[in-house]
């Protein structure tokens, strides 16, 4: 059995095998043998003359030099490994050499580094090649290898072959895969601000193939995956080229910002046959936050108040704001880079403005993120003016008079007998009450020339003279108005535009507040405007009050409100009573009195107390904090007094001011009580007591009624 050896000796054969190149992946090769179905890839052969180099695999036959009988003929394999794969280790299993490096003149090289010669390396094949398996080589570190057998003599016998079985390579690879993102709008190419789904295909591809290609985004549980294959170790491409589909949506990863937002990692990885990995890996800036907008403005704007401007101001995620968009009445959209963007409104009308903004993410579709539409709405119309009075007309004298009415004759159809029969009724005359008014008349002074003689002569002079002159009928406004407890009133008021124009058909809304100083406005009554633009309304009963007309715009006029008009509401103060009607000097009434109306404030109001004797009166107290239903019970002492001596006294009370109390201070009627006598007489003597105080006319006429009854 002969052995396949190098020049160097079995001592550098066993430093070679155990050398690695550094940052390198190992490759395994197989050509023919009991495992190959063909050659392999990268085996080449030389032959010559009558040499011959055969390759019948799978085995029996293997790889086959037969030797001829020329000489310098010869014939040989070749195996050439691609660029980036260097050939490291060689075993050679099942090899035959009959006659070959013997005595018949045919011999043999093993070769590698691009020999036999001086730039490579080689070895010769001696008598020793076995029949069994022979031969492992390592270190070798080569591209290619190579083995021939050559006659060397004038001639060589022609059945002298050197067969090999299965030769196993073992190759090293530094090359990592080749990665490329398939098309222009991949995810890897894009530099800036993306959001949404995005293409991130790849294709990758290695001398000895790829046999694994995976993409990983962010934090998405699973990446994108080529499909699996097996390997082919009978060709240095033993992997086939790797297509991996992927479509991400950037808002389903966690980025650095949260949920979709921040900066995330985008890695593709491809391994090759000799487990060499290629793994380049970016950051992505994703954005999928919608921006925001708000748009800010009046609401209400005179149209002499010149062009408006709306506000539109806009709010965005890391990526930023990129603009504001905005249009006017549904016209076309405005750009305006920028977070801020101001938009002109003018004419008489009612205009909306609506804004999107928009952030620098930019979808695959090549659409930036945008944000919901906001709106406003802006009313420009003619200011208005309007006015609330309480009217008065003046100008007329009016009284009533009686005044006969006569109604004609005339016919009518009634039945008679079951028959309709035609009459005439006679004329008939009533007596009507009617209103008749004329004109107020004025003195009014006035100068006029005259002609005079004097001296014979005509001459004008100037005189004085007083006329008396019709008053026009006509309106008298006034802001305050005072109504007796109990009875409504009217309020009038006309409203139109600032230049004169009356706005005719329009609704006022009139408000009414009790003139407590809260300011409690609440709605009364709805009126609409004539044609000159004058409304009336006619207001219930109640307190104080202070009453304003407010409009509420139509679609050119801006809304308005008039000034405050006063109503003043006397208080209804009632005494109901004072008991007793007679009491004698030194004795006591109980006062019994009551404010109506309601509205009593939470601290109540002061009642003025007073009594009097014909016109002279006294203060003699005041009743505090008067509340609840308005009713209160006070007393008053009389002082003592001779008994022989009457005098009836009278009692009223006043409500006093306060402003929390929405009616003006109101007195009551006078409530009368008759003092005298003497309070210490017995009871069974009190009769013969009054009668003896009694003027004399009641005496007889009591002593005449006495007379009656014992009768």
């Amino acid at each position: 059995m002969r052995r396949l050896l190098i020049l160097s000796g079995v001592s550098l054969l066993v430093l070679l095998s155990g050398g690695k190149v550094a940052s390198a992946g190992t490759l395994t090769f197989d050509l023919c043998g009991s495992h190959g179905r063909s050659a392999g890839d990268g085996l080449s052969s030389t032959q010559s003359g009558s040499f011959t180099a055969s390759a019948a695999c799978p085995i029996p036959g293997g790889l086959l030099l037969q030797a001829g009988s020329g000489n310098g003929q010869s014939a040989g394999f070749k195996v050439t490994a691609p660029a980036g794969v260097v050939i490291n280790n060689i075993h050679v299993v099942g090899a035959h050499n009959e006659g070959v490096g013997g005595n018949k003149g045919v011999w043999g090289e093993f070769y590698w580094n691009g020999g036999p010669g001086p730039a490579g390396r080689s070895g010769p094949f001696d008598s020793g090649f076995g029949s069994y398996g022979c031969c492992s080589q390592g270190g070798l570190n080569s591209q290619s290898i190579g083995w021939f057998i050559a006659c060397a003599r004038s001639s060589c016998p022609g059945d002298n072959f050197l067969s090999v079985d299965e030769l196993l390579l073992s190759a090293d690879e530094e090359r990592r895969p080749d990665i490329a993102p398939v098309g222009g709008d991949n995810l890897w190419y894009q530099n800036g601000w993306v959001r949404g789904t995005w293409p991130a295909s790849i294709q990758a591809d290695d001398p000895s193939g790829v046999c694994d290609a995976r993409v990983y985004f962010g934090s998405l549980p699973a990446p994108f995956e080529s499909q699996a294959s097996g390997r082919n170790l009978q060709v240095w491409h033993q992997c086939p080229a790797q297509n991996v589909s992927a479509s991400i949506d950037t808002s389903m990863s966690r980025g650095s910002q949260g949920m979709g937002v921040g900066t995330m990692p985008l890695t593709l990885a491809a391994t090759n046959a000799a487990n060499m990995t290629a793994s380049p890996s970016k950051t992505v800036y994703v954005d999928n936050s919608a921006p925001t907008v708000s748009v800010s403005g009046p609401t209400d704007a005179s149209s002499a108040a010149g062009t408006q401007t709306v506000t539109a101001t806009a709010a965005a995620g890391p990526s930023g704001v990129s603009g504001i968009s905005c249009s006017v009445d549904g016209g076309p959209y405005q750009d305006q880079a920028g977070a801020s963007m101001q938009v002109p409104v003018s004419g008489i009308g009612t205009h909306t403005v609506t804004c999107v903004a928009h952030n620098n993410a930019r979808a695959h579709d090549g659409t930036l993120g945008s944000s919901t539409p906001e709106s406003t709405t802006l009313k420009i119309g003619q200011p208005t003016v309007m006015g609330i009075s309480f009217s008065k007309l003046v100008g007329l004298r009016c009284h009533r008079v009686r005044e006969r009415v006569t109604t004609p004759s005339r016919f009518v159809t009634v039945k008679r007998h079951g028959k309709p029969v035609r009459i005439r009724t006679r004329a008939r005359s009533r007596v009507v009450r009617v209103m008749r008014c004329h004109p107020r008349t004025v003195r009014r002074r006035t100068v006029v020339f005259v002609t005079v003689r004097r001296h014979g002569r005509p001459v004008r002079v100037k005189r004085v003279r007083f006329v008396r002159v019709a008053v026009a009928p006509h309106l008298v406004g006034h802001s305050s108005k005072r109504v007796p407890f109990g009875h409504g009133t009217t309020v009038s008021g006309w409203l139109g535009t600032s230049s004169g124009t009356a706005l005719p058909g329009q609704q006022v809304r009139v408000l009414s507040a009790p003139d407590n100083g809260l300011g409690h406005f609440a709605q009364v009554a709805v009126v609409s405007t004539a044609a000159d633009g004058s409304w009336s309304a006619r207001l219930p009963a109640g307190p104080s009050r202070l009453l304003e007309a407010a409009y509420d715009g139509g679609p050119d006029t801006l809304a308005g409100a008039s000034g405050q008009v006063h109503v003043v509401v006397p208080a209804r103060v009632r005494l109901l009573s004072v008991s007793p009607r007679r009491v004698p000097w030194g004795g006591t009434v109980r006062i019994v009195g009551e404010l109506q109306g309601g509205y009593l404030p939470r601290g109540g109001v002061d009642v003025r107390l007073r009594y009097g004797h014909g016109r002279a009166r006294t203060t003699y107290g005041v009743q505090t904090h008067v509340g609840g239903n308005g009713r209160f019970v006070t007393s008053y002492t009389f002082g003592q007094g001779d008994p022989s001596f009457y005098v009836t006294f009278w009692f009223a009370i006043a409500s006093l001011p306060s402003g929390n109390y929405p009616y003006a201070p109101a007195a009551s009627g006078r409530r009368y009580v008759l003092v005298g006598g003497d309070p210490r007489v017995p009871a069974r003597r009190r009769s013969h007591h009054r009668a003896a105080h009694r003027p004399a006319g009641k005496r007889h006429a009591s002593a005449h009624r006495h007379k009656q009854r014992n009768r």
